[in-house]
């Protein structure tokens, strides 16, 4: 066996090699997930994120292990002793979820957390120009955020912050609905001296080139999140602009251009479900043609958030992946970031996070996501923590769902995913698609050459859920 990847990252670091115990009994770990194509055969442990490449012996050794166990002879005699200090193969009645668990505890309790918020999701309006018809905040009150209120959040962003540079996310409604509020938010951050970047959110319809340099200039806007709908005609459906004479399909791929040119990263989310999906193929020749030549721009598929727990999901996503390769051979591929440091995922978002980061309404709320859960707003920037036990329950560890305790992909995933996230229909069948299509597709890229190794000093503490 050869490791085609090192597992470098956080977990690896963190399990120490056990010795083969002679009185022991052996099975295939679950987190041991075995990929064949090609001729090849790989093994990868979705724990520490290494990669082996078996012989075709070896494999036919080790995939019995998966349904019974076999002793230490046997496992001698094999010469899998190295997989079993590894912990590819494991006593019988190991407790797998439950080191899995003591692992995540122990990552999260040593890991470096600077003592301060470090990313701020603010929505500078609730306001849009558009009318998606998909959009999950349809009946949230239109609110904008006030000069008061901002001078507050500025205050609040002060106090709170870690000794970093401040991360300032601008989300909504659509964010250049309020441009007024985000210039008088940077420009007092400016003032104080303190050192920050910013991301957002956005249509990108209201964005100019003037607006688009100032963005870069006095915002210091470094990447640009642009919803798209696919092609033209499902764009201008979907999307469904108040002036569609001025905002348009048109008007947006000439503002990621703007945004391109002026070096801010752009990364195209495309929402797909199976109406817009058989356009999807000419609108990516498209993209390609107009943006592959362009490093700062990626692009990406996502399944609608209202598809989650719909028959049309596992079809939709398998299509999806499918369309990866094409993506890839236009240069529009967003790169797998935690893929390549080889790391186990600590936190699933920023909703997981609550230490590091926050979502601001206009009107001063906080909130522990995006999506605006009713009623679970905890506090203010002008009261601070007004609801400590909702507050401490956010803050506390989230139990291993018992349907997830059997999955080999949980720890590319957090307990968070189900026991913490109420309002995601995802079901657990679902979630385990996705993170086999994910991995599966990394793992062709590995084997393709088109997969870096991770650094070895890379300690991959760069998860903090919030951008």
């Amino acid at each position: 066996m050869n490791i085609l990847r090192a597992g470098a990252g956080n977990a690896a670091k963190t399990i120490h090699r056990k010795k083969l115990r002679r009185d022991g009994q052996y099975r295939l770990s679950l987190y041991a997930y075995p990929f064949f194509e090609g001729g090849r055969y790989l093994l990868l442990h979705t724990l520490t994120g290494e990669v082996l490449e078996l012989t075709a012996a070896e494999w036919a050794d080790i995939l019995p292990l998966r349904d019974a166990s076999r002793g230490h002879e046997f496992i001698a005699r094999k010469g899998l002793t190295e997989l079993a200090e590894k912990r590819y193969l494991v006593e019988t009645d190991h407790d797998e979820a439950h080191a899995y668990a003591q692992v995540l505890f122990v990552l999260r309790t040593v890991r470096e957390r600077k003592k301060g918020l470090s990313g701020y999701t603010i929505l500078p309006t609730t306001g849009c120009n558009a009318r998606c018809v998909y959009c999950y905040e349809e009946g949230v009150p239109v609110q904008t955020m006030t000069e008061a209120t901002v001078d507050r959040l500025i205050d609040f962003v002060c106090e709170t912050k870690d000794e970093g540079p401040v991360k300032l996310r601008w989300f909504g409604g659509e964010p250049l609905a309020a441009v007024s509020v985000i210039r008088r938010a940077c420009a007092a951050l400016e003032e104080r001296g303190v050192a920050f970047s910013s991301d957002m959110i956005t249509n990108a319809s209201l964005m100019t080139r003037e607006l688009a340099h100032e963005a870069k200039e006095r915002w210091h806007l470094k990447t640009v999140q642009v919803s798209l709908d696919g092609a033209r005609e499902d764009y201008a459906l979907r999307k469904r602009y108040v002036q569609p004479e001025r905002h348009n399909y048109d008007g947006v791929m000439r503002a990621i251009r703007f945004l391109a040119d002026e070096g801010i990263r752009v990364n195209l989310r495309v929402n797909v479900d199976l109406d817009n999906l058989p356009r999807i193929e000419g609108f990516l020749d498209e993209m390609g043609a107009a943006f592959g030549n362009r490093k700062n721009v990626t692009l990406y598929l996502a399944a609608l958030f209202q598809e989650q727990g719909s028959d049309n999901y596992a079809p939709l996503q398998e299509a999806i992946f499918a369309l990866r390769d094409k993506i890839r051979a236009m240069g529009l591929e967003r790169p797998s970031t935690a893929w390549k440091k080889g790391q186990m995922t600590l936190n699933h978002c920023m909703a997981d996070n609550v230490d590091a980061s926050i979502v601001i309404m206009p009107d001063g709320r906080f909130f522990h996501c995006e999506h605006l859960p009713a009623g679970q707003s905890w506090g203010n920037i002008f009261d601070g923590v007004t609801d400590p036990v909702r507050f401490e329950a956010l803050r506390r560890p989230h139990e291993i769902d018992p349907e997830c305790a059997r999955c080999p992909f949980l720890p590319q995933c957090t307990p968070f995913k189900r026991r913490g996230c109420p309002d995601s229909p995802v079901s657990v069948d679902e979630c385990r698609l996705s993170k086999r299509l994910e991995t599966e597709d990394m793992l062709r890229q590995l084997l393709r050459g088109a997969v870096t190794e991770p650094e070895a000093d890379d300690d991959g503490d760069d998860d903090d859920g919030t951008l």
